[in-house]
């Protein structure tokens, strides 16, 4: 209401500069400023003529006319001040857990750490697609026809509809697992001629497009030799996924051929819809003796129901992200993703204060905690060998533990006890 009783009183010689008030259009408030200073300019030069000499009424005439023409530019000034820009960010995140979830309050703080905070110069509009691709496409189209300043995808399928869709608009991708294989960013010359794997040409590159943003690839190798040392009986390793995932099917490689290197039988079960988590879960028995996740997002979105499976069955569950760990899975060496969400805030910073995303190299979180959930493991049937509680960062053994915020999570510290681990 202020606003309006700000422009109604605007002169209609001031169009244009009402026509951006009403708007508040973040690129056009530069433009607006000129054109208001512009139009005070003329109005003091115009009205503002040369002082009389006299001392009489026509002096005192001048000196109102002078003051009221401060008024208005103090006026207009203020005004001008406080309409400031307010940009609108679009999210669209592919499902709600744990680990997206945590992304998206990290994107928060990054944006607030480069003074852009929610009800003062930012608005966000967050969307879930639960799961669907077709949804997340809706949702990218809906924030085109919006016309947002910046889109912020989570997960590789949001990001992947958003370019389907993206024109104009910049993109800060988090929890991406491989975007050169996903064909989201541009490859180096490395990958280009054949020579890239999974550790070549992981970030600190331009994307090559009008998108930048924070890979969340998995330490695959060291995270299946950890598991395996917490328990060595276990010959049958069992995993859920969504093919339709090109992060999952990334993830997949990677654990067959490490499983294949350590002697191990990786069972497969496929799923489309995270409802169907505990069947697939049920079709893997009796052979499997243990769980592990990869990154996808349709099994992580009933992490519950697999939880719930291992409890009964007495099969632990390991996971690749920390925050899984709090809700029910024996241990996981991975990421903290309220840091994946940080690093992408901090870039989508950089691109409001006018950086070009293609400036901005995108790259992949790279510090890692090893995380241990007792009372988990003791209800799943696992009894865990001290020395491995020894190079934990964080050993979680009662409910106040698992209850305590992701902000009580440590700083990711990087490998867990090299040295250690070697002995």
């Amino acid at each position: 209401m202020a606003l309006n009783r700000i422009v109604q009183r605007i002169p209609t010689g001031m169009a244009s500069v009402k026509r951006c008030l009403w708007r508040r259009a973040p690129w056009r408030s530069q433009r607006c400023q000129q054109q208001h200073e512009q139009w005070v300019a003329r109005k003091i030069l115009a009205r503002g003529v040369a002082r009389p000499d006299s001392a009489g009424a026509e002096s005192v005439l001048w000196w109102c006319r002078q003051f009221m023409w401060l008024g208005v530019v103090l006026f207009f000034g203020t005004s001008t001040v406080l309409a400031q820009p307010v940009f609108v960010i679009g999210e669209s995140k592919i499902a709600s857990h744990a680990a997206l979830d945590a992304d998206q309050a990290g994107f928060v703080a990054g944006l607030a750490d480069s003074g852009f905070e929610e009800g003062r110069n930012l608005r966000i509009i967050r969307t879930d697609a639960n799961g669907s691709m077709q949804a997340a496409r809706r949702i990218a189209k809906d924030f085109l026809d919006q016309g947002v300043d910046l889109l912020h995808t989570i997960s590789t399928p949001s990001t992947l509809a958003g370019l389907e869709y993206q024109a104009d608009i910049p993109i800060v991708f988090s929890s991406v697992t491989d975007p050169i294989s996903a064909g989201i960013v541009v490859a180096p010359v490395s990958a280009q001629q054949g020579v890239r794997d999974i550790h070549i040409g992981t970030g600190g590159e331009s994307s090559g497009r009008n998108l930048t943003g924070v890979s969340d690839l998995w330490p695959v190798d060291m995270q299946m030799r950890l598991y395996q040392r917490m328990l060595p009986s276990a010959q049958v390793w069992g995993t859920i996924y969504n093919p339709s995932e090109p992060n999952s099917v990334r993830h997949i490689q990677r654990m067959r051929a490490i499983a294949i290197e350590l002697g191990l039988v990786l069972l497969e079960a496929t799923i489309d819809d995270s409802s169907q988590v505990y069947a697939a879960a049920q079709s893997l028995l009796p052979r499997v003796e243990a769980f592990v996740i990869t990154s996808d997002n349709t099994t992580v979105n009933n992490l519950d129901a697999l939880i719930d499976f291992a409890k009964e069955h007495q099969t632990p569950v390991f996971a690749g992200d920390v925050d899984s760990v709090r809700l029910g899975a024996v241990a996981a060496f991975g990421m903290d993703y309220f840091l994946v969400g940080y690093a992408a805030g901090r870039k989508a910073g950089l691109i409001l204060q006018g950086v070009k995303p293609v400036d901005i190299p995108w790259g992949p979180l790279a510090n890692f905690s090893f995380v241990i959930n007792r009372q988990t493991a003791r209800e799943q049937g696992l009894n865990i060998d001290p020395r491995m509680l020894k190079i934990a960062d964080e050993v979680l053994d009662s409910d106040s533990d698992i209850r305590d915020g992701l902000s009580a999570m440590p700083g990711a510290r990087g490998e867990p006890g090299a040295k250690d681990m070697a002995s």
